[in-house]
């Protein structure tokens, strides 16, 4: 089996970089603008919106429904579920491990929101992001 010569790949894959980072840092300007008229148009209809009715109730259960199910169905087969039911059966000790497991979830989650807003304030990084 014939093999590519490394140099030139590892050239091109660097070119290849290079102009995607030149073209997105270009267009993350007008893509903020974009963004921010859709944020508008997005208010603007949520000001104008009447008092959802009971079809448009049932729509949103059943979208909501529907994200729970693939997630918790995502979640079984997550590495962090399956070392907390290895621990829970090699302690034997289900409520702890429970209570240690949803304080490390929990701890996880604030400091990404948190790390997120700081993030997200960061002008430079907005602009990179795009």
């Amino acid at each position: 089996m014939a093999q590519l010569p490394r140099q030139p790949v590892l050239a091109a894959t660097a070119v290849l970089f290079a102009v995607g980072s030149v073209l997105m840092f270009r267009g993350s300007g007008q893509a903020a603008i974009e963004e921010e008229k859709q944020e508008h148009e997005y208010q603007r209809r949520l000001e104008t919106r009447t008092v959802a009715t009971t079809d448009n109730q049932r729509v949103a259960w059943r979208h909501g429904l529907t994200s729970f199910a693939v997630l918790f169905a995502a979640e079984w087969g997550d590495l962090s579920q399956l070392v907390t039911a290895g621990l829970v059966v090699r302690t034997g000790e289900p409520l702890s491990v429970f209570a240690g497991s949803w304080l490390a979830l929990a701890s996880i989650a604030g400091v990404a929101v948190l790390a997120g807003r700081a993030l997200l304030r960061s002008a430079l990084l907005n602009r990179i992001g795009g």
